[in-house]
């Protein structure tokens, strides 16, 4: 029995047999001491409310019979010392009235009696007398009131206050927080408390009032002992660790005896298996009897004599998969197969059919004096007829080959070939061929042997082929299939490795399409997927060999270009930058649209520009914004003065976003006024940034940064509702009501829903919709979206007007005039600013001016100036005028006191 409990397997047996007895009845034990200690303190407590309550009825009851007393003596015994004495009263006096609060007075007025318990005084009631503006108050010595045959060991009697006003000796109350924590609303509660090392159970009552004294009560605070409430636990600690321990002795006992039994047979399969690890292969367990045992036994034995039989092929096999498994190519894994097949699988040749495409099979065999490597014949196309891929493998006859595959597969004519098919994606990628002079005696192992082969042919292949597509998907980019930023950065640093080698220089051309933001808002993102693939199949038709054309990501397009020769690569990379202009200038059709897809391009050179490719891409990233801002659809080469620029531009970028966070953009207003009578008509809300390093910035400077930020619509949105709340503060203020213009993007027009917004701020500050006017620029007006279309003209069905800003610097199609649905027309300050000297410029004017009178349009002037401007303007009939001349844009308490008073 010794030997048994030596074992991990037993002794861990022997533990679990102990913990299933140990554990529940530890839980049981464990449940029933916890129950019954929780009912004994719950007793306990329900006994702590019971007899606090019982004392504080007793107390009120004793109060009850002094205040009849005191009434009586009221009205018959005033002063009477000795009738005061038995009625319970220390002493009387006749007191002022004017002593009681307002509400003791009036509750002494209807006859009642008051109760006054003060911590450190005696007890007082106090009753109404028959002398005006007097009372009588009783005293009543509180130990006679506090202190009597009800009154529980240990006690206390509180005020309606928590202040002690009694408490036995040695105890003091609970603190006034736990007090209040555990009484609450209610009449009753109790709490543990320790006090002096000694844990304590607490029973508190309390009336909620007593109405026949007009008083808030008392408190009435019951300690016991916490060992006292739990004494009859104390059998139960004794009688319950014999009964543990019998318990455990007995669970031991059927752990020891199941144990024996099962570790025996345990034992006799461990050493057979001991002797089958360290080579004897024809080791075999006794069997005896006909239980599970047995049964595994038996197993065990069918096992054994299946590795005897298996041992050399499997140990053959292993030392291929090492081989397979480190190869970096499919013909290196060819060759360690072929190399190592006759020694798994006795045949005369061995050779791999391999599919090379459209040129059908060339065969893969293996020179036994060579020390390495694979014989490779030509490509040959003809039909592997009698192959079935679903059968383990198959046999064919040689006549199926070519001469020339059969000279190279085996040194005499063979008989029959043993053909085993390997598939990879579905498809017939490689056949395993073993040739035959004869038919081998066990058929069933050479197939076996085989398809194992083949397997792991098979397996390799696949791993090779997973190998390839994850590199590829890695490098490329999944929409267009050309080079992405790692392998344009591989490709760019080879480039400069030649360059540095060879003394040439390396182009890298950022291409970034300029109106594919439009074509993804309006025609959706498949749309804008198909411009992308078109637009990178019209660049790849412009690369040459060596060059690299690879996607960055969104509508960036990059081309490497190495190998320049220095003092020609300006020349040839103007030349190649047109012809990339002139490919991308061709509309595409997509999804029946025919789209223009000019683009910015920027270039960097090295060495010129940097020395490596992160600093090129950087480079020609700042070449290609110059490009955006200077010229859309052109190109620019990088200067020193971008590197300046961009940083300016990302730091104003930065220093913007911080003011979005803190709140600093506000909103100045300028006044628009009767070109005639010079009176205010309306005002135009104007965004300016109040930056503590800039000071107040003009929107020119930071507006379109927002719209590049992607706060574009909030800006838009947030002018809007600054503005009506605006509008609402200056009429609750009781100023003039005036009209507000407030200018949208074209990016609202296409990312936000308009309508609603405006119709959102117009109820949320509850606004006549005649008080906002919306200004839109041209390009928002001729845009052929029907959304935009739809939006101005339920505007102006809701009651706001629709001003066209700055007209005649966008299209400035007279066409679109009719077709525009807009109330108001704003000259650009363009045309203003030489009105009054340049004739041609006021032939302009008055023709504008006419035509929109003709379509019933209301004409507004921008950037008036000079008295001169005006005088010309009122004579060619503009309605409406704003400028520095009538008013600068202030804020909005200074615009309220110089034009709404």
């Amino acid at each position: 029995m010794r030997t048994y409990l030596r074992g991990k397997v037993s002794r861990r047996l022997m533990l679990q047999f102990v913990l299933a007895a140990l554990v529940p009845m530890s839980g049981v034990a464990w449940y029933a001491y916890h129950q019954v200690s929780t009912l004994l303190l719950n007793s306990a407590y329900e006994r702590l409310r019971a007899d606090s309550k019982s004392f504080g009825m007793s107390v009120i009851e004793s109060l009850n019979v002094r205040a009849s007393a005191l009434e009586h003596l009221s009205r018959a015994n005033i002063g009477n010392t000795q009738t005061a004495t038995r009625s319970g009263f220390t002493g009387t006096s006749l007191q002022p009235l004017a002593t009681l609060t307002a509400a003791q007075q009036s509750r002494i007025g209807h006859g009642g009696t008051v109760l006054r318990l003060v911590a450190g005084r005696p007890v007082e009631l106090v009753a109404a007398t028959d002398l005006p503006g007097r009372v009588l108050v009783g005293r009543i010595d509180a130990m006679s009131l506090w202190v009597s045959d009800f009154a529980p060991e240990r006690y206390c009697v509180l005020d309606a206050n928590f202040v002690e006003l009694f408490c036995t000796p040695g105890l003091v109350p609970l603190d006034q927080q736990t007090l209040r924590s555990t009484l609450g609303a209610g009449t009753g509660g109790t709490v543990p408390w320790k006090l002096a090392g000694e844990d304590l159970l607490v029973g508190l009552w309390r009336p909620k009032f007593l109405p026949t004294f007009d008083s808030p009560g008392f408190v009435i605070m019951q300690v016991t002992s916490r060992a006292d409430a739990l004494r009859t636990l104390n059998t139960f600690r004794q009688f319950f660790p014999l009964t543990f321990l019998l318990a455990l002795a007995l669970a031991t006992a059927l752990a020891v005896r199941q144990i024996q039994r099962q570790m025996k047979p345990l034992g006799l399969l461990t050493d057979v298996s001991q002797r089958l690890a360290t080579g004897d292969l024809g080791a075999r367990m006794p069997l005896a009897g006909d239980d599970e045992f047995t049964a595994l036994g038996a197993t065990f034995n069918d096992m054994a004599g299946s590795l005897e039989y298996r041992f050399h092929m499997l140990a053959m096999l292993s030392e291929l998969d090492r081989a397979i498994i480190s190869a970096t190519g499919m013909e290196h894994v060819a060759s360690e197969v072929l190399g190592h097949i006759r020694k798994a699988i006795p045949c005369d040749g061995a050779g791999l059919l391999v599919h090379s495409g459209e040129q059908g099979f060339h065969l893969l065999t293996r020179d036994p004096a060579q020390a390495a490597g694979c014989l490779r014949t030509s490509s040959r196309s003809f039909e592997v007829t009698g192959l079935d891929p679903t059968r383990a493998a198959s046999i064919l006859s040689p006549g199926i080959l070519p001469q020339e595959f059969l000279d190279r597969l085996c040194p005499v004519p063979p008989a029959q070939l043993v053909a085993f098919a390997i598939r990879n994606d579905g498809r017939l990628e490689q056949v395993l061929l073993l040739a035959y002079a004869r038919r081998p005696a066990s058929m069933d192992d050479v197939i076996q042997g085989g398809r194992a082969l083949a397997d792991r042919l098979g397996i390799a292949l696949s791993s090779l082929a997973q190998e390839a597509r994850l590199y590829h998907q890695a490098h490329h980019d999944s929409l267009t299939d050309l080079p992405n930023r790692v392998l344009l950065r591989e490709r760019c640093e080879q480039a400069i490795a030649r360059a540095q080698r060879d003394g040439t220089c390396v182009a890298l051309i950022l291409i970034d399409l300029d109106n594919f933001k439009q074509v993804n808002d309006t025609l959706g993102h498949a749309s804008g997927d198909e411009l992308l693939s078109q637009c990178a199949m019209v660049l790849a038709r412009r690369m040459r060999p060596g060059d690299t054309l690879a996607r960055l990501g969104g509508d960036e397009f990059v081309v490497l270009l190495p190998d320049l020769a220095a003092g020609q690569d300006r020349q040839v990379l103007d030349e190649r930058l047109r012809e990339l202009m002139g490919d991308l200038s061709v509309p595409l059709a997509v999804h029946g649209y025919q789209i223009n897809t000019p683009a910015s391009m920027g270039v960097a050179l090295y060495p010129t520009h940097a020395g490596h490719f992160d600093e090129l891409l950087q480079m020609a990233d700042a070449a290609m914004y110059k490009a955006k801002r200077e010229q859309r659809g052109g190109f620019q080469f990088y200067t020193s003065e971008l590197n300046t620029q961009s940083k300016a531009h990302f730091d104003l970028t930065q220093e913007l976003r911080k003011a979005v966070e803190r709140d600093e953009l506000v909103l100045h207003f300028q006044p628009k006024v009767n070109a005639r009578r010079r009176d205010i008509v309306g005002a135009e809300a104007l965004v300016r940034w109040r930056s503590p390093s800039r000071g107040l910035v003009s929107p020119g400077v930071f507006v379109h940064l927002l719209d590049e930020m992607g706060l574009g619509v909030w800006l838009g949105e947030w002018v809007l509702d600054r503005a009506c709340a605006q509008m609402r503060q200056w009429q609750d203020s009781g100023l003039r009501s005036i009209p507000v213009s407030v200018n949208m993007s074209p990016s609202q027009f296409e990312r936000a829903s308009v309508l609603e917004v405006v119709r959102a701020s117009l109820d949320r500050y509850r606004l006549d919709a005649r008080c906002l006017e919306i200004e839109i620029l041209e390009a928002t007006a001729v845009n052929d979206s029907d959304k935009a279309m739809r939006t101005l003209l339920a505007l102006r069905a809701e009651g706001v007007r629709v001003a066209l800003d700055d007209f005649g610097t966008g299209y400035s199609s007279l066409v679109y005039l009719t077709r525009i649905p807009a109330d108001v027309l704003k000259l650009d300050q363009a045309f203003i600013r030489r009105l009054s000297s340049d004739a041609r410029q006021q032939e302009i004017v008055r023709h504008i001016i006419a035509l929109a009178k003709t379509l019933s349009y209301t004409v507004v002037a921008e950037g008036v100036e000079e008295e001169a401007q005006l005088s010309v303007l009122v004579a060619m009939g503009c309605d409406l005028v704003q400028g520095y001349l009538i008013g600068s844009p202030v804020p909005p308490d200074a615009f309220a006191e110089r034009w709404l008073r």
